[in-house]
């Protein structure tokens, strides 16, 4: 069984929480293990670990690889969950889903993906257009 449990960025320490979600005393308060976290920063744990080990979480910046007789290309895209399909993916762009984008381990391991940070820290990563 997959672990459910939620990232956010503290409002008040910039520290990553980790653990169940849960809303404040108001609606616009969201919670992560009981620490107070900007709202757009939360994503869920995907159930998966790129190739070095390292959880994936939605909206994580991860790099991809692939060989052909040309050489070897990599690209950059988003962890996000596609509601249509009931999945996470990898995305180009905020909203451009590739249909054969699904994270799965087979794909991890095919692919060589790798963490390499997130939208939320690390917007000088470039994201393939």
């Amino acid at each position: 069984m997959r672990q459910i449990k939620f990232r956010g960025l503290g409002n008040f320490d910039s520290h990553w929480y980790e653990g169940d979600l849960s809303c404040g005393n108001k609606p616009e308060i969201i919670k992560v293990d009981g620490f107070e976290v900007y709202p757009e920063s939360v994503g869920q744990f995907t159930g998966l670990h790129d190739k070095n080990g390292t959880e994936i979480f939605e909206g994580d910046i991860c790099r991809h690889g692939y060989e052909n007789k040309y050489g070897k290309f990599y690209s950059n895209n988003v962890v996000v969950w596609v509601q249509k399909q009931c999945c996470f993916a990898l995305s180009k762009r905020q909203g451009k889903i590739n249909p054969y984008a699904k994270i799965t381990e087979h794909t991890i391991k095919q692919k060589n993906i790798e963490v390499l940070g997130n939208i939320h820290e690390n917007k000088e990563l470039s994201i393939t257009k």
